[in-house]
């Protein structure tokens, strides 16, 4: 235990100024990590939506790189250019290729950096490899096919690995995870609109969602809504083509991706069929494509971007003014 007189002693001066790009926490989510460890207190409520070994890793990372970047920062080029990579912790790595952006505006060095900690066995809580992953591609750092595969595969394999329980947690990258819905949907279809193949019944739609369950670790489940527009072409046909846009709004009992937030929001594109059975009865099935995100209101603002497929069951009511005629 630290003694009392350093416990609020939590300002990260080095990390202030040489927060890597590639990090998953700003300075204040680690200075709170730091005040938590030194004080003793519940580290499982120390961060909002981190883990109490998110934060304990948190901490020992961002000390470690604080006490190592207060010695970079007083070293001249040639005493900087001797330090080796392969001695440091993925975070430290990526803190010294922040002090040669702020220095020298990138530079071989930097790509060097880059590449070290995105072929490292260790790990890191807090670098973001999905991102550091895109620098390197977008300063060409990679060589060929083979190697941005072998990058690539490293960058998930650490993401999913070191990040707060467990699973992939980026600032500035998507995830894929699976979620299945099940619920009812109210439309309302207008007279066919437009010329030719696009002419077709412009429908506004409200989808219930009771319950919808994301397949992660730990599972979420919780309630949704969506608003849907709709575009069902061939009006007079059996088999009618729909395309589909909408917006929406998920809440879950756990946070979706993990540590983030529980609240969140989702846009969604489609397509899919209506088929005359008989009757008032249809059946559709559809594809549709989800991005979901907490639009900016949580710590971080990771994406889920979910691949749905959907099979419904439609009755039509009974409408003296037949909107698909």
């Amino acid at each position: 235990m630290i003694a009392a007189t350093e416990q609020n002693e939590t300002h990260l001066p080095c990390l202030d100024f040489l927060l890597p790009l590639h990090t998953r926490a700003r300075i204040g989510v680690l200075e709170a990590c730091h005040r938590a460890v030194r004080s003793g207190a519940d580290l499982a409520r120390a961060v909002e939506g981190r883990s109490a070994a998110w934060v304990r890793q948190a901490y020992e990372e961002s000390l470690a790189a604080e006490q190592l970047a207060e010695q970079w920062v007083t070293m001249g080029d040639e005493e900087l250019a001797a330090v080796k990579p392969d001695d440091l912790a993925d975070f430290s790595i990526a803190t010294l290729a922040q002090l040669y952006m702020e220095r020298d505006g990138g530079g071989p060095r930097y790509d060097e950096l880059l590449r070290a900690c995105l072929l490292s066995d260790r790990g890191s809580a807090l670098v973001d490899y999905d991102w550091m992953f895109a620098d390197a591609t977008g300063y060409d750092t990679i060589e060929d096919d083979r190697e941005q595969l072998r990058f690539m595969e490293l960058a998930l394999a650490h993401n999913l690995r070191h990040s707060g329980g467990g699973q992939a947690v980026s600032i500035n990258g998507s995830r894929e995870i699976d979620i299945r819905s099940a619920g009812v949907r109210w439309s309302l279809r207008w007279r066919p609109v437009g010329d030719g193949w696009l002419r077709g019944n412009p429908t506004f739609s409200v989808e219930l969602m009771p319950v919808v369950e994301f397949e992660q670790k730990p599972a979420a489940r919780g309630p949704g809504l969506n608003l849907i527009y709709e575009h069902r072409l061939m009006p007079r046909a059996a088999l009618h083509p729909v395309l589909r846009a909408g917006a929406g709004i998920l809440f879950a009992d756990r946070e979706v991706p993990p540590g983030v937030t529980r609240l969140n929001f989702s846009l969604l594109v489609g397509f899919g069929l209506d088929v005359d059975l008989s009757g008032r009865w249809q059946l559709a099935p559809e594809y549709r494509f989800h991005h979901v995100s907490n639009a900016d209101t949580g710590p971080i603002n990771p994406g889920v971007n979910t691949h749905t497929l959907v099979l419904g069951i439609t009755l039509r009511l009974p409408n003296k003014r037949r909107s698909d005629s």
